[in-house]
């Protein structure tokens, strides 16, 4: 893999939540944040969250409907919140 010469992220004491469609998208957009030398974590499920500052989680909804997408959204954002923002 090149080596990206991006300059450091500013530490800040703020949050990301990413959410995605799969795996593979959170996954892709985690890496641009560590690549910037942020710790980011994609977890397989909801459990005690590692110490991060960018939590991209996949909603494995790309094959559902508009209304069964928002609803897995919506679950993962209270699933994830509770744990991770309390």
């Amino acid at each position: 893999m090149p080596e990206l010469n991006l300059p450091p992220a500013a530490p800040s004491p703020s949050t990301c939540f990413l959410v995605a469609d799969d795996l593979t998208g959170a996954c892709d957009a985690a890496v641009h944040f560590a690549a910037r030398g942020l710790r980011a974590s994609v977890p397989l499920s909801p459990s005690a969250p590692p110490e991060t500052a960018v939590l991209a989680v996949s909603t494995e909804s790309r094959a559902l409907t508009p209304p069964q997408i928002r609803a897995r959204i919506r679950a993962g954002f209270q699933e994830y919140g509770q744990i991770w923002c309390p």
